[in-house]
């Protein structure tokens, strides 16, 4: 019996402090990560000059306001500068391509030919 009690005890034990372990890391998950900006960088297929929205819905490709054609689509910006459309959005340049608006966006890579801006 007293084996029994034993090998529960340490089963409760280790339990917890695998709980305090996993609290642990999600608590300190992400410090050291920038904070999420409150606005998007957008990308203009056809001039190649950038944009800065507000974060939250928005019908793609946005509209650029300089031009008045919907050129405009979501990019991040890598660490050497190099500014890349999403993966998920490759079928949308590939239209914009279609319709001879895309000047900017290489259709293999994503990456968004440098500018003069």
């Amino acid at each position: 019996m007293q084996a029994i009690i034993k090998n529960n005890a340490g089963k409760i034990a280790l339990g917890i402090i695998l709980l305090a372990a996993a609290a642990a890391i999600f608590a300190f998950q992400g410090r050291d990560k920038p904070a999420r900006s409150d606005k998007v960088l957008y990308v203009c297929v056809e001039t190649g000059k950038t944009f800065q929205f507000e974060r939250g819905p928005a019908v793609l490709p946005r509209q650029n306001p300089e031009t008045g054609r919907n050129t405009l689509l979501p990019c991040s910006r890598h660490d050497d500068g190099t500014l890349v459309i999403g993966s998920r959005l490759r079928a949308t340049v590939e239209e914009l391509d279609k319709q001879g608006l895309n000047k900017f966006v290489d259709l293999k890579t994503l990456e968004v030919k440098k500018t003069p801006q």
